[in-house]
């Protein structure tokens, strides 16, 4: 148990009250330095908050330029302020895939690993049946997810 003095302490919420809590917000700042296509920044973002974020991991390739990285914490108030300085800027870079653009480009690529695998082209070192049933199971799953987000 922490108590903390400028900061609220937000429990665990549903999806809806997530998003509504995200776009209240003006801008989030994302200081893991070891994590992978952090659901939050992804959340975040969707939700239009410009990011400031650790320079590290995949947070580049995400945040690209509706944001600002740094390195050493000591950047975040200076990069606060450019974002603040140029808000609209921002926001309007933020350019993320819709949840339709993900799981097409997951079909598409278990796809074309499955065609391959049925053409003969296998040379992973396991068994291609449990590759394809793999594929087949994957590919199935997103989908469904098209369908249901299209």
């Amino acid at each position: 148990p922490v108590t903390f003095k400028n900061i609220i302490h937000k429990g665990p919420m549903s999806s809806d009250s997530l998003a509504m809590e995200l776009r209240q917000a003006d801008i989030f700042i994302f200081a893991s330095k070891v994590e992978s296509c952090s659901n939050s920044l992804l959340e975040a973002m969707h939700s239009g908050l410009p990011v400031v974020a650790f320079d590290g991991s995949s947070n580049p390739e995400i945040v690209k330029l509706g944001g600002e990285l740094f390195t050493e914490p000591e950047q975040i108030p200076d990069l606060l302020e450019t974002i603040i300085l140029n808000y609209e800027m921002y926001q309007g870079n933020i350019d993320l895939p819709g949840i339709s653009d993900v799981g097409a480009s997951y079909y598409d690529f278990t796809n074309t690993t499955y065609t391959k695998l049925e053409s003969g082209g296998s040379r992973l070192g396991v068994s291609s049946l449990l590759v394809k049933c793999f594929c087949a199971i994957v590919m199935y799953v997103f989908w469904k997810i098209k369908q249901r987000f299209s």
